[in-house]
């Protein structure tokens, strides 16, 4: 998840929330989308 939010970053997309540790065992992101949407990326946690 850490990779794939700085290879958006790097690209041009803008972060709202940058990748954190969910209570709900996941990691989590927000982008936005080229019209301002949020796109809520998400993926287990590693453990």
């Amino acid at each position: 998840m850490d990779a794939l939010g700085e290879e958006l970053t790097r690209a041009g997309v803008h972060g709202e929330l940058k990748p954190w540790d969910a209570g709900w065992g996941q990691r989590y992101a927000v982008v936005h989308d080229p019209d301002g949407h949020g796109v809520d990326l998400f993926a287990p946690l590693e453990r």
